[in-house]
């Protein structure tokens, strides 16, 4: 039965601009090929972090991986943040460097460059709060998109089942609407608000 569709429509898109992390948006992503766009998604969303920390997590302790990843623990009042950092670390034609904290699964902080065989290079800063629901939304994040510029994330989606939306504000505002993936397994998406276009290839993951 597909799940029901989450109610976000009345969600305000706007990233908030503060920190020492913030960064001005302004990338040109209408025209962009829907690899990079794919990738933006997964970058953006937490996906490609969530993926990189299940294969640290099965990592036997004496893995010959090339580079290095460290993982500490640090007890919480109610929780145990888990800190995993990351120096060349390489899976598959992907390397990653920088820095991931998860508090089970109540949230998710990633400051990470991901850099890949085909030169593709995205950096991610990332702020992720989600609820008991898998729920999960974005505050004081962005993407860098390597010439391609910078653009902040915006919205709230959940994984599993997949739903929601999210935006990338940079020269222009793209939403990627989650809830249609369940029954037609494609990823519309609008700029400005008008309808664009959908993202079909496998794996295409909030």
């Amino acid at each position: 039965m597909p799940s029901p569709r989450l109610s976000l429509l009345a969600l305000p898109f706007l990233a908030a601009a503060c920190g020492d992390n913030a960064a001005p948006p302004g990338a040109a992503l209408a025209g962009a090929e829907p690899g990079l766009l794919g990738h933006a998604i997964d970058a953006a969303s937490g996906a490609e972090v969530r993926a990189v920390l299940d294969v640290v997590r099965a990592l036997p302790r004496d893995s010959a991986a090339v580079g290095t990843v460290v993982v500490e623990t640090v007890p919480m009042p109610s929780a145990v943040l888990t800190r995993v950092t990351f120096d060349g670390f390489r899976d598959g034609d992907r390397s990653f460097d920088g820095v991931v904290e998860t508090v089970g699964t109540a949230s998710l902080t990633a400051d990470l460059d991901i850099t890949r065989d085909d030169g593709t290079a995205i950096t991610t800063v990332l702020s992720l709060a989600c609820d008991n629901r898998g729920l999960c939304r974005a505050t004081d994040s962005w993407v860098a998109l390597g010439e391609l510029g910078d653009a902040a994330i915006a919205g709230a989606w959940r994984i599993d089942p997949a739903g929601g939306y999210l935006t990338l504000l940079g020269a222009e505002a793209l939403t990627f609407d989650f809830n249609a993936q369940v029954t037609t397994g494609c990823v519309p998406y609008t700029v400005d608000g008008e309808p664009a276009g959908e993202l079909c290839d496998a794996p295409v993951v909030p």
